[in-house]
């Protein structure tokens, strides 16, 4: 009967190990990150960067994790920060820090000079993945500063929030494999231009030179001296456009035609073209014989010519000005 003592301990033995409890997969550590923003300022749409000044703290149970001291900005171009207080309370492991950086952001020029713009700061942890930290947004005590001004532009909004981000990479880690998860908070800002100033600064130019261009065709084509006159005042008015994009380009650094502010130039510079074709076609009808035709098609033209460009321009400021 020694088999059945065996059989027995064997298929105790079995018995055991499939109604133990399997152990716990360990839980990554968390660190509660918050907020309070002081300062914006510094916008550069074709660089493509910001500065921001800000407070930022942890709180964590870990008795061997220092988060802030780990942490990563990652859009920041360049950064300086000072640890400023550190203490544990209840087993609650705090640390605060002053930070003042230079980020970088995807601004969205389309409607300049009446964009909208989100500027985001974005934290991860320089050397831990999900396994070992995730991040706790401090909802309750993040905020904007109240007396937080940025000429020129109103804070419409913010948000924090976490996400994760997967590296495809093990960054070379002979102990892992696959990609890297980490966990991310986002501080977002939603702002918007007061640029009304701006944009009668930018484009009085393009308008006045419109404005001469319509009145050019009062200039009667139908005689030498007054046709080349016309054609004299819409060279000149197109290269007043021409001047005026060129500065109206240097505010913003930015490829010819990324801006309200250029389409409204480009529109301009079209309509002095279209204004010198309408010139040199009337006059040509004019020297075939049937001045009285030339002189009603440019009668006629002109109010067409002005409604084109008005209604486009009209729908272009429109939709920058309207909320998306």
């Amino acid at each position: 009967m020694r088999w059945w003592g065996r059989f027995t301990a064997a298929l105790w033995m079995l018995l055991a190990a499939v109604c133990s409890p399997t152990p716990a997969a360990a839980q990554p550590e968390e660190a509660k990150i918050g907020l309070y923003l002081t300062a914006l300022s510094g916008f550069n749409l074709g660089a493509g960067t910001f500065n921001a000044d800000f407070w930022l703290w942890s709180n964590t149970r870990s008795a061997k994790l220092t988060p802030l001291d780990t942490l990563d900005i990652v859009n920041a171009a360049s950064r300086q920060g000072e640890l400023l207080g550190s203490r544990r309370v209840d087993g609650i492991r705090w640390d605060q820090q002053r930070v003042r950086i230079t980020a970088r952001n995807n601004f969205q020029a389309y409607h300049f000079p009446f964009d909208r713009q989100t500027l985001q700061l974005i934290f991860e942890d320089s050397f831990l993945s999900t396994k070992d930290l995730v991040y706790v947004a401090d909802h309750e005590n993040s905020r904007v500063s109240r007396a937080l001004n940025i000429p020129g532009w109103k804070v419409l909004g913010w948000n924090l929030a976490i996400t994760q981000h997967d590296y495809i990479t093990n960054f070379g880690d002979p102990v892992t494999s696959g990609p890297t998860p980490v966990s991310r908070l986002v501080f977002s800002v939603d702002i918007e231009r007061t640029g009304l100033d701006e944009f009668i600064e930018l484009t009085l130019g393009a308008f006045v030179s419109f404005a001469i261009l319509a009145l050019s065709f009062r200039m009667n084509p139908t005689l030498p001296p007054i046709f080349a006159g016309r054609m004299g005042v819409i060279v000149a008015s197109v290269f007043t456009v021409v001047i005026s994009l060129r500065s109206a380009n240097t505010v913003t650094s930015l490829p010819v035609g990324a801006t309200l502010v250029d389409r409204i130039h480009l529109w301009t510079l079209a309509a002095g073209f279209a204004a010198a074709v309408a010139a040199a076609a009337v006059r040509y009808v004019a020297e075939s014989g049937h001045e009285a035709k030339a002189l009603a098609a440019d009668r006629w033209i002109m109010p067409v010519y002005i409604a084109v460009y008005v209604v486009i321009v009209t729908v272009m400021i429109v939709a920058a000005v309207l909320p998306d």
